[in-house]
């Protein structure tokens, strides 16, 4: 009967006055926006950790795992990670046509942090051509010493679950979870900068979340729930009847609207019909537009080298920095043997580190360093990009 009872529910709509409020947020930066993993569900699929665990299950035994309901994974004898980590990221990667135009449209309100429960990159790519900053949990991984507070005019898309280019930072495994439980609350993760911006925002707009799974209530905690910030404005997309009653108990998590795409088409037409529309919207990407040149902006290349960065891939952005300043005679002569010093500096520490020669913590802030020395010349490729005139 509690079932027939719940399916019967429906989600209460937002009044003008609810309207008011997200707007008014959003144009304080003082709203947060969580992308759960059911953004990526469409009309009529399972949950995503259930399609995962299926997606798996069939493959479990050439796999040499054994999987459980909520798609993590554990290794047989003679088994190892290799394969089962490797279907793991072609899950992922599968295209969701339905929701890229989302989260592109969602990539134009300006919330100045996004927090993305899926290992995937497509939030992240769906930022090309907006100046944004990226960050992510690694296990027990120092967190960004130059992390820049994020902001309306520069948001940061933090991937609380890991990205799928790091191993260490995936959660595939119930020894991953202990370990992320470890790491996330023993501070090594998260950077004090977004925890501060976190617990210091007035709304939070949760979309796709799955309240009865493990990430929701570690967010929670993350949040560091007190009597002050339960009156904080928390909204749920899409409705769920079967934890709706206990989420406002517990969380003041207000459930609305039935469609994640509906609510967001809704929320950028409120923004449009705005008076204050340029205090909520950014301005379609730069290098989209009617005329050739704007093709031609340093923006999206920057914005990738940044990704780069993250995932400590020094190397790549080596090539695509000599690809681009080669044949550029004196004006990338100079900036090009900057990066052939940097990428010597770093294969130099990873060989120190292999050999030992570093301790942890030690190697720790050296990466800390070489990763900030990269993105200080970001700035001077910025600055000498008109002179390159590089071809799309």
């Amino acid at each position: 009967m509690a079932t027939d009872k719940q399916s019967m529910q429906t989600a209460p709509a937002m009044s003008d006055y609810e309207w008011g409020d997200l707007l008014y947020s959003i144009e304080q930066q003082k709203c947060i926006v969580l992308v759960g993993p059911e953004v990526y569900t469409a009309p009529g699929e399972a949950p995503m950790h259930k399609r995962l665990a299926e997606f798996l299950q069939g493959q479990a035994e050439q796999l040499r795992i054994r999987v459980n309901e909520n798609g993590w994974f554990h290794l047989q004898p003679l088994g190892n990670e290799t394969s089962p980590v490797r279907q793991v990221k072609e899950f992922y990667n599968r295209p969701t046509p339905h929701t890229d135009e989302l989260l592109k449209k969602l990539a134009r309100l300006r919330f100045p942090i996004f927090v993305s429960f899926t290992p995937d990159i497509k939030l992240r790519q769906a930022f090309e051509g907006h100046a944004a900053d990226f960050e992510t949990y690694v296990r027990n991984k120092p967190f960004r010493e130059d992390l820049p507070v994020p902001s309306a005019e520069r948001p940061l898309v933090y991937q609380l679950l890991g990205n799928l280019e790091d191993r260490n930072s995936l959660v595939l495994t119930y020894d991953d979870f202990y370990d992320y439980l470890k790491s996330v609350f023993t501070g090594n993760s998260m950077s004090p900068i977004l925890r501060d911006a976190i617990i210091g925002a007035d709304y939070f707009l949760f979309l796709g979340m799955p309240f009865d799974q493990w990430q929701m209530h570690l967010f929670m905690r993350v949040l560091g729930q007190s009597k002050e910030k339960l009156q904080t404005l928390k909204v749920a997309v899409p409705f769920d009847a079967g934890n709706a009653a206990s989420c406002e108990e517990q969380y003041t998590i207000k459930f609305v609207d039935d469609h994640i795409g509906d609510f967001v088409n809704e929320l950028f037409r409120h923004c449009e019909a705005s008076q204050i529309a340029n205090k909520l919207l950014r301005p379609l990407p730069s290098f989209k537009g009617e005329q050739a040149p704007q093709k031609n902006t340093a923006t999206p290349f920057l914005s990738e080298l940044t990704d780069l960065v993250v995932e400590n891939r020094f190397e790549e952005i080596y090539d695509r920095v000599k690809k681009l300043l080669i044949g550029t005679g004196e004006a990338g002569r100079g900036l090009l043997q900057v990066f052939i010093q940097l990428k010597a500096r770093y294969t130099k520490l990873e060989e120190e580190n292999s050999l030992g020669i570093l301790r942890h913590e030690e190697y720790n802030v050296e990466m800390n360093r070489v990763r900030k020395a990269f993105i200080d010349q970001f700035d001077a490729l910025r600055n000498l990009w008109p002179q390159l005139n590089p071809q799309p």
